[in-house]
């Protein structure tokens, strides 16, 4: 709830700073288990001479690079097809939109030495949003909102290739207008 208000207060603030506000539909772009496949590849690549050799792994990290291992090729086909979704979707979206934007993160924090955020895994809720940029090989830039609380509940803003620009220059404006910003950690004395 914290977080879906605080997006709405986004949202408010960007459509006061003139800026037009309109909501993308793009209902097959978001968090997969197909992300495992898309990366598999590559992560059995930069690991496999280090699990050959018997390098000591922690045994959650261990866990996932013997499942990428254990993929198959069709199933990274599968995965790098997804990407190639999102880049589709995101391109046609941008035909439409200069930017695109999400909260960075779906919850406030993750409780130190729980797993499960909800039904989920805690990874794929803290990456929900993000990764998807990622996948789709477009800029993002992440900004804490002032007055959240603590920590700060923040706004992520996608745009297409190569707007770069774009993210900065509205990343400088929510920050002249007080909307987000850094503020440092209260340290031990200030709690």
């Amino acid at each position: 709830d914290e977080v879906t208000a605080s997006f709405a207060n986004a949202l408010s603030d960007l459509a006061f700073l003139g800026h037009s506000i309109s909501e993308a539909q793009m209902p097959d772009v978001g968090p997969s288990p197909l992300v495992v496949n898309a990366i598999a590849g590559e992560v059995w690549e930069v690991h496999r001479a280090l699990r050959e050799r018997g390098e000591i792994y922690g045994e959650d990290v261990a866990i996932r690079v013997d499942d990428c291992a254990a993929k198959t090729e069709n199933e990274i086909a599968e995965g790098r097809d997804w990407q190639l979704t999102l880049r589709d979707r995101f391109a046609t979206a941008f035909a439409d939109f200069d930017l695109i934007v999400t909260p960075t993160v779906p919850v406030r924090s993750k409780r130190i030495g729980e797993e499960m955020i909800g039904a989920l895994h805690y990874r794929t809720v803290l990456s929900w949003f993000s990764y998807v940029a990622n996948h789709a090989h477009i800029p993002a830039i992440a900004m804490p909102l002032l007055g959240t609380g603590s920590p700060p509940l923040s706004l992520q803003a996608m745009a297409p290739a190569g707007g770069e620009a774009l993210l900065l220059s509205l990343a400088r404006t929510l920050e002249r207008e007080g909307i987000s910003g850094f503020r440092p950690a209260p340290t031990k004395n200030q709690e």
